[in-house]
C-alpha cells in the first residue's frame, strides 16, 4: 500500500514539473497586453496611490499629459480575472488593480506572470504611494517629492535617473535585506531591521516597508 502511495506521489510530482517546464517552453515569459486605461489628470492632484495585491507593479515616467495603465500577463485569457478601479478623492488619485474574485483560488498564479505598468507624467505628483501584498514593485526614473512603498513578501527596486541630492531614506523590514550604497548618505543609521539615511537636506522622502521582501536602491 505504501509503495502505491509513494508511486502516486512521484507521478504527481513528475506531472506538475512537466506542466511547469512545458509552460516555460511555450512562452510563459512573453507578456501580452490585456487591458489599457488612460486617466486624465486634474491640476489639483498631488498624491498618486497605486494598489495591487498580487500583480507586480512597474512605475515609469512619461512625457504624456495623462497616466497610462497597461495590464499585462503571459496568458491572454487572464484578462477576465482583473479590473482597474479609478477613484478620485480630493487631491488624491487612487488606482486599484484587483481580481474580480479575490478569494477564489487560481492555480495559474504559480505559472503565469502578471504585471501592471503605470506611466506617470513628470513632476505631476508631490507624492507617490505603492502598496502590494505578494507582488514586486519597481520604480524607474520616477520624479516625485516623496515615495512610499509597502509590500509583504514582494521585492522593491527603486532607480533614479539622477540620484537626489536631498534624500531622506527609511527602510524597515522583518527579515528582508537592503542593497544600497551607503557612501551616498551622511549621516546614516543601520540596525538589524531598520535603516535611516540622509543625503543633503533630506527634503525628498523615500520610505520602504516590507515583511520578507528585499529592497534595492539602484544607482
Amino acid at each position: 500500500m505504501k509503495k502505491i502511495i509513494w508511486g502516486s506521489l512521484i507521478l504527481f510530482f513528475i506531472g506538475v514539473m512537466g506542466i511547469f517546464f512545458t509552460l516555460q517552453e511555450t512562452g510563459i515569459n512573453e507578456l501580452h497586453l490585456l487591458m489599457n486605461k488612460q486617466v486624465r489628470l486634474n491640476p489639483s492632484f498631488h498624491t498618486l496611490n497605486l494598489v495591487s495585491s498580487e500583480t507586480d507593479v512597474v512605475v515609469k515616467p512619461t512625457n504624456q499629459k495623462f497616466i497610462q495603465v497597461d495590464l499585462k500577463a503571459s496568458k491572454e485569457s487572464r484578462k477576465k480575472l482583473f479590473k482597474i478601479d479609478v477613484v478620485q478623492n480630493g487631491g488624491q488619485l487612487n488606482l486599484i488593480i484587483k481580481r474580480k474574485e479575490p478569494y477564489k483560488f487560481n492555480v495559474g498564479v504559480f505559472f503565469y506572470r502578471e504585471v501592471v505598468e503605470v506611466y506617470v507624467p513628470y513632476d505631476q505628483f508631490q507624492s507617490i504611494k505603492v502598496a502590494t501584498t505578494t507582488a514586486d514593485i519597481h520604480l524607474t526614473h520616477v520624479i516625485a517629492g516623496n515615495l512610499s512603498i509597502n509590500t509583504n513578501s514582494g521585492d522593491v527596486a527603486v532607480k533614479y535617473n539622477q540620484f537626489p541630492k536631498d534624500l531622506n531614506l527609511s527602510f524597515q523590514s522583518s527579515s528582508g535585506e537592503a542593497d544600497l550604497d551607503f557612501k551616498r548618505f551622511h549621516p546614516y543609521k543601520q540596525e538589524r531591521n531598520h535603516i535611516l539615511a540622509q543625503s543633503g537636506t533630506g527634503k525628498n522622502q523615500l520610505m520602504v516597508r516590507t515583511v520578507t521582501g528585499g529592497f534595492h536602491l539602484l544607482p
